[in-house]
């Protein structure tokens, strides 16, 4: 779950103290079993009342792929993986029904030339994948889900060395929000 792992090392990157708790989600699929039908949908995973009421309001032809809840700071929040027409997009919801960031692909030339410079510093060498622009509006703070004053956006981008995957975060500016983490 690449994408929630963004969304993670940004919350992360942002001093938050997260431990992980599963959501009702649909499990791999069963290559064996036959295809479903062509106009049958997988169910969307189930998601509270206000995060579902926020998701729809926000994006009304978004598609729910996954999702995953997390306690920070006292507050649960759920990352929610989806699709708005192709693109295949993150958000970050409070269980009151704030959303706090959206994460969207974006190509290495709509990056700030710092924030690149900073992710091929990082990289050191490994392949650059995907890079996910999060912008982040509201943060986890002291229990409450608190407005940020300016909105923020930081940069996580994949990254890959032989066999070993990783991901690195990286503000506007360049600063390292997230080092490299390699699996």
């Amino acid at each position: 779950m690449t994408g929630l792992k963004a969304v993670a090392a940004v919350l992360v990157g942002l001093g938050i103290v997260v431990s992980m708790t599963g959501v009702a989600a649909a499990g791999p699929r069963d290559r064996r079993a036959a295809p479903a039908a062509p106009a049958a949908e997988a169910p969307a995973p189930s998601l509270p009342p206000a995060v579902s009421q926020a998701f729809q309001a926000r994006f009304p032809q978004g598609k729910i792929t996954d999702s995953e809840s997390e306690a920070t700071d006292g507050i649960t929040v759920y990352y929610v993986e989806f699709t708005e027409g192709s693109a295949e997009k993150t958000a970050t919801i409070s269980a009151s029904g704030i959303v706090m960031d959206v994460g969207t692909p974006v190509s290495s030339s709509s990056v700030p030339a710092a924030a690149m410079n900073a992710i091929k510093k990082a990289a050191a060498g490994a392949k650059i994948g995907q890079i996910m622009r999060v912008d982040i509006t509201h943060e986890a703070e002291n229990g409450v889900v608190t407005k940020l004053p300016t909105p923020d956006s930081e940069f996580t981008a994949e990254l890959t060395s032989g066999k070993k995957t990783g991901e690195v975060t990286v503000g506007s500016d360049g600063t390292v929000v997230d080092p490299v983490s390699w699996e």
